[in-house]
């Protein structure tokens, strides 16, 4: 049994490095990378490892047999249409150009709120937000613009790790060296205009929170109280709502211009994670499955479980593992990075 201070230091350094989440050296990518730059970045790492030059359509298939498969246009147009044989220098050639602006750009903080974290430690924000393309389109809707304003300024007044132009964020945890864990995928605006037709259809304050879950109106109501809100309070933003044009036609066509605007969001801030693993040598990459997550939400909704984090991993080809590695105990979705 060890004693003295010279041994109580040490133990507090092993502990602090053990919870030390975000590294100090962290890389942090200026733009966001799509899941079709994530595949091929894929191949590509892999024939420069293995000191490959080219690689026929038939040894492909049997290599990357799931890339193949999903990225089958793709991989025509990079290698050419009627050719069989897939180069090295033809990846490198598309990865040089996939960085053309897909409408977002990353945004990063730190968070720390045990309460609803896997860890008691400090998580990276990764916030994708809406670029100057998007921008351009919004500006041509005013009330649509008006609404994601108001769905920023609800976001931030709840203390969520976004900015005004925060389309969706994923919180990641960074369990050690060589594992990462997505903890969290979440986005306000998505769902927005359903909560805000809610509202609209509620005839009472009590009518529009009884429509609520019961552990979130709980939480939702006590941020509202902190924050010194009445029911003449809601009852004067619903009516200001609904002078301002928000009617339940126009957020109709406000949830579907969001839905199509934003489809592929989540895939742009997943895709951007892996690339920051790859950046930190980190070798392998998890995210909660229904079964994990619930240690840290049991009262996820369940359609968000399959939108966010069942269909999320498999289009990244993750696979689920049990996995005993450190504080990361359970069944997750993990890929080697």
């Amino acid at each position: 049994m060890r004693s003295g201070y010279p041994d109580i230091l040490e133990d507090l350094v092993e502990v602090s490095n053990h919870l030390a989440s975000i590294p100090t050296n962290l890389q942090k990518p200026s733009a966001p990378s799509s899941k079709e730059e994530d595949a091929i970045q894929r191949v590509y790492d892999y024939l420069v490892s293995h000191n490959i030059d080219s690689m026929n359509v038939a040894e492909f298939k049997r290599v990357f047999p799931q890339i193949a498969q999903k990225y089958k246009q793709l991989l025509i147009e990079i290698r050419g249409p009627g050719v069989s044989i897939l180069t090295k220098d033809q990846l490198k050639t598309w990865l040089d150009k996939a960085q053309d602006d897909p409408g977002y750009s990353l945004g990063y903080r730190e968070y720390e709120d045990p309460a609803h974290s896997f860890r008691a430690t400090k998580q990276l924000v990764l916030q994708l937000n809406k670029g100057a393309k998007i921008d351009t389109v919004i500006s041509q809707d005013p009330l649509l613009e008006k609404f994601i304003q108001l769905v920023a300024q609800g976001s931030m007044m709840s203390d969520h790790p976004v900015g005004p132009n925060t389309v969706g964020w994923l919180r990641v945890d960074f369990i050690d060296g060589e594992w990462l864990l997505v903890d969290e995928v979440q986005s306000d605006l998505i769902n927005s205009a359903i909560q805000a037709k809610s509202m609209v259809l509620a005839d009472t304050y009590e009518d529009f929170m009884g429509n609520m879950p019961g552990n979130f109106r709980q939480q939702y109501e006590q941020k509202l109280m902190e924050k010194g809100f009445s029911t003449h309070m809601w009852e004067a933003g619903k009516r200001q709502f609904l002078q301002a044009g928000f009617t339940i036609q126009k957020l109709d066509e406000i949830k579907d211009k969001l839905s199509e605007m934003f489809k592929n969001w989540s895939e742009y801030a997943f895709a951007s994670i892996l690339k920051i693993a790859k950046s930190q040598g980190i070798k392998n990459v998890a995210m909660h499955t229904a079964m994990t997550i619930a240690s840290r939400d049991p009262f996820v909704d369940a359609s968000k479980v399959d939108r966010y984090y069942n269909q999320l991993a498999r289009s990244f080809g993750f696979k689920k593992e049990q996995v005993d590695h450190g504080d990361l105990r359970g069944e997750f979705w993990v890929r080697s990075v």
